[in-house]
This record gives C-alpha cells, sequence and structure tokens, in this order.
C-alpha cells in the first residue's frame, strides 16, 4: 500500500513532466500566457506562433481538454488584443483552422497519441459519450450523486473515485465538482471566493486575460488546475501575484 500510494503521489506532483493532464495544461497555461504578453508588447508574430503551438503542444500528447481551452483562449485573444488591427478575426480563423487540420495529419501519420480521438461507437449514447470524454460524463455524474448524497461535507476524496469500466481508478475531471463531491458546500463556497478574488486580479492585466478564459474552460475538464497537487498550477498563480503586483503599483502611482 505505501509503495502504490508513493506512486501515485509521485504521478499526481510532477505537473509539466508526466502524464496528459498535467503535461498538457500546463505546458497550455504557460504558452497562453506567454503568447499573450508578446502580443502586448508588439511581437505579434512571435506572439502568434507560441499561441499556435499552445494548442498543438497538449494535442500531441492527447490532452484534449487543454488543446480546446487553448483555441478557446487564443481565439479571446486576438479578438479583443487591438494591437493586431484589423486582421484580428482573420488571424482568429487561422489559428482555429490550423491547429484541427495538424491534429488530423499528425493522426492519420500515426504520430498523434491515439488517446486524443478515444471515440468507439456504441447504441448507448451515454456510454458513448461518456467514451468521447475519456470518461468525465461518468465522473461528473458520480460527482454530483456524491454531493446530493452529502451536499455540506461531501463524501471525501477515495468515494469520490470511481472505477470505470476498464478498471481504470479515475477522480472527477472538473474542478468545481470535484470540490463539491470531496468536500462539499464547505470547500466548494470558500473555494470559489478565492477563484473570484484570483480571477478579479488577473481580470484587470488585459495581456493575462486569455490565461483566465483557457483556466475557466479547462477547470471544466480537468481536475487540479486551480486548487491541488499538480505543478500545472504555478503559471495561474503566478499571474494573480503578478497582477496583484502591478495593481499596487498603480495604486501608489
Amino acid at each position: 500500500r505505501e509503495i502504490a500510494g508513493f506512486q501515485r503521489m509521485t504521478v499526481s506532483t510532477v505537473g509539466f513532466a508526466f502524464g496528459r493532464t498535467g503535461w498538457g495544461t500546463g505546458t497550455s497555461m504557460a504558452l497562453v500566457l506567454l503568447g499573450s504578453i508578446l502580443i502586448g508588447r508588439r511581437k505579434h508574430w512571435l506572439g502568434l506562433a507560441i499561441l499556435l503551438l499552445a494548442v498543438l503542444a497538449p494535442a500531441a500528447m492527447g490532452a484534449r481538454g487543454a488543446a480546446l481551452g487553448a483555441i478557446a483562449a487564443a481565439m479571446f485573444a486576438l479578438i479583443t488584443m487591438r494591437q493586431l488591427g484589423y486582421y484580428r478575426v482573420f488571424l482568429a480563423i487561422i489559428i482555429t483552422v490550423i491547429p484541427i487540420a495538424a491534429i488530423e495529419y499528425l493522426a492519420e501519420a500515426g504520430l498523434l497519441s491515439n488517446r486524443f480521438f478515444n471515440i468507439h461507437s456504441n447504441s448507448d449514447l451515454f456510454f458513448t459519450l461518456d467514451e468521447v470524454s475519456t470518461g468525465r460524463l461518468g465522473t461528473w455524474v458520480h460527482a454530483a450523486r456524491n454531493f446530493f448524497d452529502s451536499p455540506l461535507t461531501g463524501v471525501g476524496v477515495e468515494a469520490s473515485r470511481m472505477i470505470r469500466h476498464t478498471g481504470e481508478v479515475v477522480g472527477v475531471h472538473n474542478v468545481w465538482l470535484g470540490l463539491l463531491s470531496e468536500g462539499g458546500l464547505m470547500s466548494f463556497i470558500p473555494a470559489i471566493v478565492i477563484f473570484m478574488w484570483a480571477a478579479h486580479s488577473i481580470w484587470r492585466v488585459v495581456e493575462f486575460r486569455p490565461l483566465l478564459i483557457l483556466v475557466i474552460f479547462i477547470s471544466m475538464l480537468e481536475p487540479s488546475v486551480v486548487f491541488g497537487t499538480f505543478g500545472n498550477q504555478i503559471t495561474f498563480w503566478t499571474a494573480v501575484g503578478l497582477s496583484r503586483t502591478n495593481a499596487y503599483r498603480n495604486l501608489d502611482n
């Protein structure tokens, strides 16, 4: 048990280096933030290249949530950042179409993780949707049931895990449903208050806003994006700290 627990702890804390969730979301967060900052500094083409990489990099590892979130963040950055001028809409279309075409090409060439297209045909609609989402739908239903069983304190971390039909033990792939399942309202309310404070801080810096869009998007699809032990949270909380420093400097001026 100690060895199994140590292995699980090691895999869950590596962040950028191992696993689809940790590596994919952590990489996309860092690249989206870097790309939007470069665009804000008028290094447009370099920033666009980084945003494109933010989509392709997690997709290559099969991190679908991170890839889709990066597309949403990149489109938000392109449409809202005036530094790009009238080319914003055209570039937004390109940065969406190119990754999709590249992903399809890499998949056909056998260079893309087959986990990215983990789709199976089945007459059971729920089973099909659950397979398309790599078990996410099942964990969401499981988390909702846990919350209704114990809305105040939740059912705990271990009881929030579920065993899929494949035998794989998975946690809730949704930050907010995970909080409701594991700790009920006693965990969810303080967490959402802290997140709203952090989100407000990030929103005050225009260049950080695409990162916030990405975090909100993938927090619906992945665990431990905002709170937890994954190293992929470093970018988000670093942005919060930088935004607060910037806010205090503005007040001093």
